[in-house]
């Protein structure tokens, strides 16, 4: 016997581009609500127009999924590694 779960009914993605402050906290400098859509494979993105620098500063990414399937709805984050970025 075979069991065959169907996919989800919808998916919501919310992704962002955060920066770390000099106290150490992560803020939110860009994001992108892709909304309510059919859930498949796709590559997100958001943009994010910084200032210049005068030395690096720390970035990450945050993707957060929401999945809906008959009724009832699931939800993560991921939280992409560090790296030091300068803005020209």
């Amino acid at each position: 016997m075979t069991c065959t779960v169907p996919p989800p009914d919808a998916c919501h993605v919310v992704i962002a581009l955060r920066k770390q402050e000099p106290y150490g906290n992560w803020v939110t400098v860009a994001q992108t609500d892709y909304g309510w859509t059919a859930c498949k494979a796709k590559t997100y993105q958001t943009s994010y127009k910084c200032a210049s620098f005068a030395s690096n500063s720390e970035f990450n990414t945050e993707s957060s999924l929401t999945i809906e399937w008959q009724g009832k709805y699931g939800s993560d984050a991921e939280y992409g590694d560090s790296a030091a970025l300068a803005c020209a």
